[in-house]
C-alpha cells in the first residue's frame, strides 16, 4: 500500500486517467496488462471513497472568458479541515 491506502495499481489507474479521463476501462486494462473488470472494480472503489472524482474541465477562452487565473494554496496537512 502507498499513501492514503492506495496501492501501485490504484496509482497507475489514476496516472492513466490523468492523461485521458475518457479512456475506456478496456484501454486502461490493456495498458496495465490486467482485466477490464479489475480496472472497473478499482475505479468504482476509488470514486466511492472520494479519492477519484470525475469532472468536466472547460477551456475558458473558448467559452467567452478573456482571462484565466490559477490560485495555489499551501496548507499543513494536519490543519486542512481548519
Amino acid at each position: 500500500m502507498l499513501r492514503n491506502g492506495l496501492d501501485e495499481f490504484d496509482q497507475q489507474i489514476i496516472a492513466v486517467l490523468k492523461e485521458d479521463g475518457r479512456m475506456s476501462f478496456a484501454e486502461i486494462a490493456r495498458r496495465l496488462d490486467v482485466s477490464p473488470g479489475m480496472v472497473r472494480e478499482r475505479y468504482n472503489r476509488l470514486v466511492e471513497a472520494g479519492i477519484l472524482q470525475v469532472v468536466a474541465v472547460t477551456n475558458p477562452p473558448l467559452i467567452g472568458y478573456r482571462m484565466t487565473t490559477l490560485i495555489g494554496i499551501k496548507v499543513d496537512g494536519g490543519r486542512l479541515h481548519e
